[in-house]
């Protein structure tokens, strides 16, 4: 899965288990807010400890992994796995891959309502 720092999905894939195709993306689209969210909370704490931004967050759960990683300066890879995979080697290919592309996959941040004027009239 590969979102934006606000939460907008911008690619995924799997999820085959969720059901139909419709089913997958609104369980894509949730998750896309919770990696959002996970991201944005280990950032904070990277930087209350004065470690930087966070490069990669890593859940361990009972039956599985869900690691995700920097990918660009507005962007974050996600991926999640069976318990039985190799933690560290997921690390460190998620690392790679997001070092290959971030620039590619970077979303631009959006501009604020506050910030955003609309045109003047007459203008094109």
């Amino acid at each position: 899965m590969i979102v934006s720092v606000d939460g907008l999905l911008l690619y995924w894939t799997g999820l085959e288990h969720a059901g139909p195709v419709t089913k997958r993306e609104e369980v894509a689209e949730h998750r896309a807010a919770i990696v959002s969210g996970m991201a944005t909370l280990a950032d904070e704490a990277a930087r209350q400890d004065r470690a930087g931004a966070a490069l990669r967050t890593l859940i361990e759960g009972e039956d599985g992994w869900l690691v995700l990683g920097r990918a660009g300066a507005n962007s974050y890879l996600a991926l999640s796995a069976n318990k039985g995979a190799d933690v560290g080697a997921l690390g460190y290919q998620l690392s790679l891959l997001a070092g290959q592309l971030g620039g590619q996959l970077d979303a631009a941040r959006r501009l604020s309502a506050s910030r955003y004027q609309a045109p003047e009239e007459g203008s094109p």
